[in-house]
């Protein structure tokens, strides 16, 4: 039996590429064991005095997934840093990834995870307000509730995450150049501006933070990544 609908007009909008029913979340973040990305530090500052701009630091720095945990419809991966923040000396980060919902995991829940690992009655809190940093896939206008539902009704778009696409971005896979799309997740508030650039298959290429008082900038920037 047919279903007969009364509504004048039906839009219909099909997503053929990809098939979300077929796409590797894990993939598509560029999420992989022993993969190594490495990236440029910059932080900028504004002197007063000259009206200009100057470098307080730069650094290079490499981050290498080390360890991998297989859990029911995801996985969580261990960085020897921290890809949001990285730093000169080392430190621990965990990015776990459900089904399409991707979570940014700090150095403390890091270490309550490999306990649990070794007690399989021990499971980490993590409490039930928390919520993903990222909901996959990304798309142009797509907006991320971080804060609670009251920042969609605000008139700007202060105070909540939002998708933008910037374009795209060549690669060699290996075989032959493939076309990849840039995604910009913005964060505004009064004070700051902060992006963060992604690319599928490839992982964050760049995060951009940008103090508006005292005029601070830090960018953090995707040079290359391989496998180890």
């Amino acid at each position: 039996m047919g279903i007969i609908s009364k509504e004048k007009e039906i839009k219909q909008v099909f997503i053929n590429s990809p098939a979300l029913d077929n796409v590797n979340f894990i993939e598509y973040f560029g999420l992989k064991k022993d993969k190594v990305y490495n990236y440029s530090v910059t932080e900028t500052s504004y002197s007063d005095e000259t009206q200009t701009k100057y470098i307080k630091d730069e650094f290079k720095v490499r981050i290498k997934v080390v360890d991998e945990y297989k859990i029911n419809k995801g996985a969580l991966y261990i960085l020897d840093n921290d890809i949001l923040n990285p730093t000169r000396t080392k430190s621990t980060q965990g990015i776990l990834i459900v089904s399409n919902l991707v979570y940014f995991i700090d150095t403390v829940d890091v270490k309550a995870i490999n306990r649990s690992k070794k007690n399989s009655d021990f499971m980490p809190d993590f409490g039930d307000e928390t919520k993903p940093n990222f909901i996959l896939p990304f798309f142009d206008g797509q907006k991320i509730e971080n804060n609670g539902i009251n920042q969609f009704f605000r008139s700007d778009n202060l105070y909540q995450c939002y998708v933008q696409k910037e374009g795209s971005s060549n690669y060699f896979d290996g075989e032959k150049m493939i076309e990849l799309p840039r995604y910009r997740l913005f964060y505004l508030t009064l004070p700051d501006t902060e992006y963060i650039e992604f690319i599928p298959y490839i992982g964050i290429h760049e995060i951009n933070y940008h103090h508006n008082g005292t005029k601070i900038e830090l960018n953090i920037r995707m040079i290359d990544n391989e496998e180890d």
